[in-house]
């Protein structure tokens, strides 16, 4: 009988590693590499010249550039468009794994407004002697820091 339970371990730890590698693994590679693609091509089309300069008040104004930039700027606008299309599919698609890649920044975030509460407590009326927060850690660390 144990040999039975041993073979029904063994197929259900196989099935349980197969969905995590199809459903989960594999999706979360895809993402990185699609990150990591967006990265490249932002570095690759950081000097691309813009086709109008965007003024404080709205308005626009035509720029002047040769036939290359605007041949370049084309090209990097139907990158980041191929790029957007592929994060959106994704996103859509993936559910299991886009909320894998979202838990840790929604406990990133949860940490931060932790950090955020911490220096609410912030009070300048102590002069020299640094600057008094209601947290004693977070105290610590800004004596550090002030020195």
């Amino acid at each position: 009988m144990t040999g039975a339970w041993n073979i029904v371990g063994v197929l259900a730890l196989g099935a349980l590693g197969w969905f995590g590698t199809s459903f989960v693994g594999r999706p979360l590679r895809e993402f990185f590499d699609l990150r990591r693609e967006v990265i490249q091509k932002s570095v690759l089309y950081n000097n691309v010249s813009a086709a109008a300069t965007e003024f404080p008040d709205g308005s626009t104004e035509p720029v002047e550039i040769s036939e290359g930039e605007l041949k370049r700027l084309q090209e990097a606008l139907n990158a980041f468009r191929d790029l957007a299309a592929r994060m959106r599919a994704f996103a859509l698609n993936e559910h299991l794994a886009v909320w894998c890649v979202k838990w840790p920044l929604f406990l990133n975030m949860l940490r931060a407004r932790a950090r955020v509460r911490a220096l609410w407590g912030l009070s300048g009326w102590r002069g020299n002697e640094g600057i008094g927060i209601a947290c004693p850690q977070v105290r610590i660390k800004a004596d550090r820091l002030a020195h």
